[in-house]
């Protein structure tokens, strides 16, 4: 963007019945995702492949970059 202009605006027109949705995903979709991707992040820590996420903790830089 160019140094001095206000940043530019989409104009979608008026609302209309449907729009209330916010996001492009459905909350069913969304929360079908998130039931996946537990389980399959619970399975791969299930052997070691990785690790719980440390809630509550600042994240470190990791050590191979």
């Amino acid at each position: 963007m160019p140094r001095g202009q206000p940043p530019r605006r989409l104009n979608l027109g008026a609302p209309e019945p449907g729009d209330e949705q916010e996001g492009a995903w459905p909350r069913e979709r969304l929360e079908g995702m998130d039931a996946r991707f537990v389980a399959r992040l619970e399975r791969a820590i299930e052997p070691g492949e990785e690790r719980p996420p440390m809630l509550g903790q600042p994240r470190r830089p990791s050590s191979n970059v």
